[in-house]
Protein backbone atom coordinates (compact mmCIF):
# COMPACT_ATOMS: atom_id res chain seq x y z
CA UNK A 1 0.00 0.00 0.00
CA UNK A 2 2.87 2.30 1.14
CA UNK A 3 4.76 1.58 -1.71
CA UNK A 4 2.47 3.23 -4.36
CA UNK A 5 2.75 6.59 -2.57
CA UNK A 6 6.69 6.98 -3.51
CA UNK A 7 5.85 6.73 -7.38
CA UNK A 8 5.88 10.11 -9.13
CA UNK A 9 3.52 12.07 -8.42
CA UNK A 10 2.62 16.05 -7.58
CA UNK A 11 1.94 15.07 -3.81
CA UNK A 12 5.99 13.43 -3.93
CA UNK A 13 7.19 16.08 -5.04
CA UNK A 14 6.46 18.45 -1.99
CA UNK A 15 7.91 16.21 0.44
CA UNK A 16 11.15 16.67 1.81
CA UNK A 17 13.57 14.69 4.09
CA UNK A 18 13.97 15.95 7.65
CA UNK A 19 17.12 17.62 7.55
CA UNK A 20 18.53 15.25 10.45
CA UNK A 21 17.66 12.14 8.29
CA UNK A 22 16.54 8.81 9.28
CA UNK A 23 13.39 9.07 7.94
CA UNK A 24 12.37 5.34 6.59
CA UNK A 25 10.60 4.33 3.17
CA UNK A 26 7.02 3.95 5.64
CA UNK A 27 8.00 7.66 6.72
CA UNK A 28 8.45 9.32 3.83
CA UNK A 29 5.17 7.23 2.18
CA UNK A 30 2.71 8.61 4.95
CA UNK A 31 4.03 12.12 4.59
CA UNK A 32 2.90 11.68 0.88
CA UNK A 33 -0.42 10.07 1.87
CA UNK A 34 -1.28 12.41 4.24
CA UNK A 35 -0.49 15.49 1.38
CA UNK A 36 -2.50 13.43 -1.24
CA UNK A 37 -5.60 13.37 1.34
CA UNK A 38 -5.32 17.04 2.20
CA UNK A 39 -5.24 17.91 -1.33
CA UNK A 40 -8.07 15.21 -2.43
CA UNK A 41 -10.41 14.57 0.35
CA UNK A 42 -9.65 18.12 2.61
CA UNK A 43 -9.84 20.23 -0.28
CA UNK A 44 -5.80 22.24 0.57
CA UNK A 45 -4.58 23.88 -2.15
CA UNK A 46 -1.12 22.00 -2.55
CA UNK A 47 0.50 25.13 -2.45
CA UNK A 48 -0.75 25.54 1.00
CA UNK A 49 1.43 22.68 2.00
CA UNK A 50 5.16 22.72 3.40
CA UNK A 51 6.84 19.62 4.65
CA UNK A 52 9.27 19.85 7.36
CA UNK A 53 8.19 22.93 8.44
CA UNK A 54 10.27 24.70 11.04
CA UNK A 55 7.57 25.94 13.79
CA UNK A 56 7.36 28.00 16.69
CA UNK A 57 10.34 29.99 16.18
CA UNK A 58 12.38 26.86 14.51
CA UNK A 59 12.35 24.49 18.11
CA UNK A 60 9.49 22.45 16.02
CA UNK A 61 9.46 20.58 12.81
CA UNK A 62 6.05 19.55 11.63
CA UNK A 63 5.92 16.43 8.87
CA UNK A 64 3.56 18.02 7.19
CA UNK A 65 1.56 21.42 7.95
CA UNK A 66 -1.02 23.61 6.66
CA UNK A 67 -0.28 26.98 7.12
CA UNK A 68 -3.94 28.29 6.38
CA UNK A 69 -5.71 26.11 8.86
CA UNK A 70 -2.92 25.84 11.65
CA UNK A 71 -2.69 22.17 11.20
CA UNK A 72 -0.05 19.82 11.78
CA UNK A 73 0.13 16.20 10.47
CA UNK A 74 2.63 13.97 12.18
CA UNK A 75 3.47 10.62 11.05
CA UNK A 76 4.78 7.85 13.50
CA UNK A 77 5.45 4.50 11.76
CA UNK A 78 6.57 3.22 15.27
CA UNK A 79 9.02 1.35 14.01
CA UNK A 80 12.41 1.38 15.63
CA UNK A 81 11.24 3.73 18.14
CA UNK A 82 13.00 1.55 20.98
CA UNK A 83 10.87 -0.31 23.66
CA UNK A 84 8.04 2.68 24.40
CA UNK A 85 6.80 3.26 21.08
CA UNK A 86 3.73 4.80 22.16
CA UNK A 87 5.81 7.67 23.85
CA UNK A 88 6.77 8.83 20.52
CA UNK A 89 3.23 9.74 19.62
CA UNK A 90 3.14 11.49 22.59
CA UNK A 91 6.42 13.67 22.14
CA UNK A 92 5.11 14.51 18.90
CA UNK A 93 1.71 15.82 19.73
CA UNK A 94 2.62 17.28 23.13
CA UNK A 95 5.35 19.50 21.32
CA UNK A 96 3.00 21.94 20.11
CA UNK A 97 1.29 22.76 23.66
CA UNK A 98 4.79 22.43 24.92
CA UNK A 99 6.57 25.36 22.93
CA UNK A 100 4.19 28.19 23.26
CA UNK A 101 4.02 30.84 19.99
CA UNK A 102 3.20 27.98 17.62
CA UNK A 103 0.30 28.97 15.26
CA UNK A 104 -1.33 25.37 15.72
CA UNK A 105 -5.00 24.50 15.97
CA UNK A 106 -5.05 20.85 15.41
CA UNK A 107 -2.62 17.86 15.07
CA UNK A 108 -2.84 14.81 13.11
CA UNK A 109 -1.12 11.90 14.21
CA UNK A 110 -0.84 9.29 11.25
CA UNK A 111 0.29 5.63 12.05
CA UNK A 112 0.28 2.64 9.50
CA UNK A 113 -1.95 -0.31 9.56
CA UNK A 114 0.11 -2.41 11.41
CA UNK A 115 1.37 -0.24 14.39
CA UNK A 116 -2.31 0.64 14.62
CA UNK A 117 -3.01 -3.12 15.48
CA UNK A 118 -0.01 -3.95 17.02
CA UNK A 119 -0.14 -0.95 19.55
CA UNK A 120 -4.56 -0.86 19.63
CA UNK A 121 -4.86 -0.69 23.18
CA UNK A 122 -2.32 1.76 24.20
CA UNK A 123 -3.25 3.86 21.02
CA UNK A 124 -6.92 4.61 21.98
CA UNK A 125 -5.79 5.41 25.25
CA UNK A 126 -3.32 7.52 24.49
CA UNK A 127 -5.45 9.24 22.49
CA UNK A 128 -8.14 9.96 25.18
CA UNK A 129 -5.38 11.30 27.48
CA UNK A 130 -4.08 13.58 24.58
CA UNK A 131 -7.25 14.89 23.67
CA UNK A 132 -7.65 16.32 27.14
CA UNK A 133 -4.43 17.80 27.28
CA UNK A 134 -4.03 19.56 24.27
CA UNK A 135 -7.42 21.03 24.26
CA UNK A 136 -6.63 22.87 27.21
CA UNK A 137 -3.97 24.16 25.62
CA UNK A 138 -6.59 25.25 22.52
CA UNK A 139 -5.19 22.41 19.76
CA UNK A 140 -7.30 19.73 18.49
CA UNK A 141 -6.16 16.09 18.07
CA UNK A 142 -6.85 13.20 15.33
CA UNK A 143 -5.18 10.27 15.20
CA UNK A 144 -5.10 8.64 12.18
CA UNK A 145 -4.79 4.70 10.33
CA UNK A 146 -3.58 4.80 6.83
CA UNK A 147 -5.57 1.85 5.02
CA UNK A 148 -5.22 -0.25 2.33
CA UNK A 149 -7.39 1.87 0.13
CA UNK A 150 -4.88 4.80 0.83
CA UNK A 151 -7.69 6.59 3.08
CA UNK A 152 -6.88 8.58 6.36
CA UNK A 153 -9.06 6.99 9.00
CA UNK A 154 -9.97 7.66 12.70
CA UNK A 155 -7.81 4.79 14.80
CA UNK A 156 -11.13 3.89 16.90
CA UNK A 157 -12.77 3.07 13.24
CA UNK A 158 -10.13 0.99 12.06
CA UNK A 159 -9.28 -1.01 15.64
CA UNK A 160 -12.90 -1.59 15.96
CA UNK A 161 -13.66 -3.02 12.54
CA UNK A 162 -10.29 -5.28 13.11
CA UNK A 163 -11.76 -6.66 16.50
CA UNK A 164 -15.14 -6.47 14.49
CA UNK A 165 -13.92 -8.79 11.32
CA UNK A 166 -11.74 -10.94 14.19
CA UNK A 167 -14.63 -11.68 16.01
CA UNK A 168 -16.69 -13.04 13.01
CA UNK A 169 -13.85 -15.37 11.62
CA UNK A 170 -13.47 -16.64 15.43
CA UNK A 171 -17.35 -17.59 15.51
CA UNK A 172 -16.94 -19.49 12.20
Amino acid sequence: MLDRELGYSEYLLKVRRHSAGGESEDHLALKVLAIRNLVEREGVRLDNIESDAGLCGGRVVADVYVKSRGLAVEVETLSGAGPAPILSIRDSAMKYVEHPGCSVSEVWVVVRPQSALLHALQLLKLRRALEEVLKEGGVKLKMLVATATGELRDVYEVVSRALEHAQQLANK
